[in-house]
């Protein structure tokens, strides 16, 4: 059983942390702990997790495609879903015999309505990305996780093993929050300007609410590519223009242009949205990019928003992140005032 694993112990940052189905293993091993009589380790866990603890619980990885679904061993039904994100964040799904598409917890909670609880755990960058996308899914994040872990009284070494890695991570995001680059060898990659955009994000979302404004819809903040890059991007209200934050510590205006046929169609429109920058930021500095390759999408102009992109490719705060986010916002209310951007239908000829 799960007990004569006890003692042996696991380098979970060894096997890779970022690796969900490390953590869903560890759930599950709770699970098995509990059908082998110690039952305190998964109770204390789920109960600071607010979860009742099903009767008999039984752990089933990748369960009809959910990461990890605890089941009522005696009926089979599921108790309780878990869909694990570490570096990764929720994405659309299907299932053909619910005739049912959308994002995971969308369409896992239709599938099966008669689950208990439902919890959406991410531990790593994929926390920064955006909450579940249905409210029905609990949003853990890693400190939430952590108390949780930490909870069990037990001297397993998996658990204190595993204990280590949560705490590793949650310090590698403090050191991010006090530039701290002491260790920066730690940091998978991306995960340092991850976390830094994701603490950004997060500063730009309170103090919206401590002025009273709206909040930004769909801000996402996550890796693209293999580099990988690393992206702050401000949502699609003004489809087909749109604002991220990159790699390179920029404030970056650019357009899509997937729904233009020609390169002349795309050129005419660059041209038009060059011209509504120049307007509409006049007395700003920024770069504008009128040449350049043109494919799917087009930077027309870059703000400098008080990012440093260290030679290493770490971002850090020329002053400090109020200034920064000062900065952000003088170009954000002017993008997301109520006149439209070349392209849509709406658009303003003044």
């Amino acid at each position: 059983g799960a007990r004569d694993c006890i003692g042996v112990g696991i380098d979970i940052d060894s096997i890779g942390y970022s690796l969900g189905k490390v953590h869903v293993g560890l759930i599950a091993y709770l699970c098995a702990l509990f059908q082998d009589g110690s039952r305190e380790p998964l109770e204390s866990f789920l109960s600071v997790l607010k979860v009742e603890v099903p009767a008999n619980p039984l752990a089933e990885r990748e369960w009809k495609s959910i990461d990890l679904a605890i089941l009522d061993a005696t009926t089979k039904t599921p108790q309780i879903l878990v869909e694990m994100k570490v570096d990764d964040h929720e994405h659309n799904t299907m299932r053909r015999r619910e005739g049912l598409e959308g994002p995971q917890t969308v369409v896992y909670a239709k599938a099966f309505p008669e689950a208990k609880n439902y919890l959406y755990i991410t531990l790593g960058m994929g926390e920064f990305h955006a909450p579940p996308a249905n409210d029905r899914f609990d949003w853990v994040r890693l400190r939430p996780f952590l108390q949780a872990v930490e909870a069990i009284k037990t001297e397993d070494h998996f658990i204190e093993d595993w204990r280590d890695s949560l705490r590793r991570e949650v310090d590698r995001q403090d050191r991010v929050e006090r530039l701290d680059r002491t260790r920066i060898e730690e940091y998978r990659g991306g995960a340092w300007n991850i976390y830094l955009l994701g603490f950004l994000k997060e500063a730009l979302a309170l103090r919206r609410v401590d002025s009273n404004l709206p909040p930004m819809k769909d801000v996402r903040c996550y890796t693209h590519g293999n580099r990988p890059d690393t992206i702050l991007n401000f949502g699609w209200v003004k489809s087909p223009a749109y604002v991220e934050i990159n790699y390179r510590g920029c404030l970056s205006l650019k357009m899509n242009l997937e729904r233009l046929e020609t390169d002349a169609e795309k050129r005419h429109e660059i041209d038009i949205a060059i011209a509504t920058v120049d307007k509409r930021y006049a007395g700003m500095e920024y770069e504008v990019k009128p040449r350049g390759k043109v494919g799917k999408s087009k930077t027309i102009a870059i703000f400098d928003i008080g990012l440093n992109k260290r030679r290493d490719g770490y971002l850090d705060f020329v002053v400090d992140q109020d200034k920064t986010c000062e900065m952000i916002e003088e170009i954000l209310q002017i993008f997301f005032d109520e006149r439209a951007w070349p392209g849509t239908a709406t658009q303003h000829s003044g």
